[in-house]
């Protein structure tokens, strides 16, 4: 017995220097706070590219140059809705505030048909060969995910065509006019990484109406009111973000 505790006694002197010496050598656990992945900062410019798929919801007055006493000649009111693509390039600043993100951000797309009219008495169209808004931003962010509402106000470059004169002898003839409006929306933004960023977006623009003007080339044609009762956007983009 003696001899059973002497010996557990001499293990005992070698094993507690020793892990004595090992517990000096390994560093002392981090605190809890460091333990969390850190917050991902939102503050910087950033440019990028977007793609939209736009909506319209709109229609048309039409009021032709008649021949006296003609009674089929007159005016008619025809829809002028449809949906379209366009893209272009986005770029703005933001600025972070604990879980809040506010900025301001601008972007210009080119586009093509939006809305055509394939009635045989009237085959008309209506293009948006370029659209630009220019809009503040504020919402949430969780970490790498922003949730946020936008508003501002956007432009639209609209070409209005169509057929002027007597089926088999009409002239084709186009006018160009800039429509604006307000502009509201939301959307989600996620960081993959401190750089790169995907966005989707709903825009929506309230736009005034616009007038044009057909005519062939003896001067005979008529004038279109157009008008515009809303403009949908759902856009996707992907931006190159600066930290600063």
């Amino acid at each position: 017995m003696k001899s059973s505790l002497l010996r557990l006694a001499i293990l005992a002197s070698v094993m507690v220097p020793a892990a004595s010496a090992l517990a000096a050598d390994l560093d002392p656990p981090p605190p809890v706070d460091d333990l969390r992945p850190a917050t991902y900062d939102w503050t910087g410019a950033f440019v990028g590219v977007i793609g939209s798929v736009v909506s319209l919801e709109g229609h048309y007055d039409k009021d032709p140059d008649c021949v006296p006493f003609d009674p089929t000649c007159g005016p008619v009111d025809p829809e002028m809705s449809g949906t379209g693509y366009m893209g272009g390039f986005i770029a703005g600043i933001n600025y972070q505030i604990d879980d809040f993100v506010i900025g301001i951000e601008g972007d210009y797309q080119w586009g093509g048909d939006i809305a055509q009219n394939r009635d045989p008495a009237e085959l008309t169209e209506l293009d948006f060969n370029s659209m630009a808004t220019i809009r503040a931003r504020a919402g949430v962010v969780f970490d790498s995910t922003l949730i946020y509402l936008t508003g501002g106000w956007g432009f639209v470059e609209t070409e209005f065509s169509g057929d002027v004169g007597p089926p088999g002898f009409a002239y084709n003839d186009s006018d160009s006019q800039w429509i604006n409006g307000y502009v509201i929306g939301g959307g989600i933004e996620h960081a993959f990484n401190a750089n790169f960023h995907a966005r989707l977006e709903y825009l929506y623009m309230d736009a005034g109406d616009a007038d044009y003007r057909l005519e062939d080339p003896n001067g005979f044609g008529g004038d279109i009111d157009m008008h515009f009762d809303g403009i949908h956007s759902i856009r996707a983009g992907l931006t190159y973000n600066f930290s600063m």
